[in-house]
């Protein structure tokens, strides 16, 4: 199985670009599927917003689980591309901020990272779409509600990366066909069978 992450700040088009690569695998032949963030899922669900109040740390915790468990649900596929990571949760926690001082905040945000770092290594590609679509926020549950958060996420999200040092490719283009081509240009530099069957689909 090879997993591909699609990371970025919300609303960064990150599902249409998940969504057109598993299906491009797929008419190449390859079992392929794509996992739709949990967070949106969860968040819908559960939670409900209010003014002045951030989100409970363990929401974070139960959509890493989510997150996940969606991801092994697929682990009998060619290729997973998933338009979260599990590693995301720690980044939420950072944007939504703890208390340093309340044992049980600190536990928690500590327990995110460990796992984060302990994920991180399963995903064979990991690319990364800055902000730079244009960005209006909705009232919507699941949504950050500002540009400015939407750029705090962004940023946590590369430096994390930058930090680990582990190794991820900065996607960027205008469009879903530009940001699509580039990650199948990647994944063609380390894999032959792939490069293969693109040329054989491009000449018809």
């Amino acid at each position: 199985m090879i997993k591909i992450a699609i990371v970025g700040a919300p609303s960064t088009g990150k599902t249409v670009v998940a969504r057109r690569l598993a299906n491009t695998l797929g008419m190449l032949g390859y079992q392929a599927d794509h996992v739709l963030e949990y967070a949106r899922t969860y968040l819908f669900r559960y939670i409900k917003p209010v003014i002045g109040k951030r989100q409970d740390l363990l929401d974070q915790v139960m959509i890493y689980h989510g997150q996940k468990r969606r991801e092994e649900d697929l682990k009998h596929c060619d290729f997973v591309i998933c338009d979260s990571a599990t590693f995301i949760p720690f980044i939420f926690a950072g944007h939504n901020g703890y208390e340093l001082d309340d044992p049980r905040e600190v536990m928690v945000v500590h327990k995110l990272y460990k796992w984060s770092l302990s994920d991180v290594t399963g995903y064979n590609f990991i690319f990364y779409l800055p902000p730079n679509i244009e960005y209006k926020p909705e009232d919507a549950r699941w949504k950050v509600s500002t540009v400015d958060e939407r750029g705090d996420i962004a940023r946590r999200i590369e430096n994390y990366l930058l930090d680990i040092k582990y190794p991820f490719h900065r996607v960027e283009g205008e469009t879903p066909v530009d940001r699509e081509k580039t990650m199948l240009d990647i994944l063609l530099l380390s894999n032959n069978e792939l490069k293969e069957k693109l040329d054989r689909l491009s000449r018809g």
